[in-house]
């Protein structure tokens, strides 16, 4: 499987738009492809050594990576909430959804 470096941003439901993840070549690429994730069945994680994560949707699975168990833990915490709008688990404050993260995505393509 080969993975390549790719900058994500994380955007919950709002009047601007629909909860999505949106994956990016770099901080300044306008062009992003965008995952929603409305109709979210599940998001899993599977621990180090991996630190993948998965999205899954009736006919479409996303697997992501992170580079530690931190950012692991914090990546399907903030996705979670966005995609099953659980407010408890966010600290509004820090902002933990809009925080720049990198996660390195194995494949974008619909299964």
């Amino acid at each position: 499987m080969k993975s390549c470096s790719r900058y994500c941003l994380l955007f919950k439901a709002s009047r601007h738009g629909i909860a999505r993840l949106e994956i990016c070549e770099n901080k300044d690429d306008k062009n992003p492809k965008i995952f929603t994730l409305e109709n979210c069945v599940k998001i899993t994680q599977e621990p180090p050594p991996a630190n993948l994560i998965q999205i899954v949707k009736r006919n479409v699975q996303l697997t992501l990576n992170t580079n530690s168990d931190e950012e692991l833990k914090d990546w399907v915490t903030a996705l979670q909430t966005v995609a099953f709008c659980d407010n408890s688990g966010l600290h509004a404050a820090h902002g933990a959804i809009e925080e720049d993260n990198d996660l390195y995505c194995s494949s974008f393509v619909s299964h």
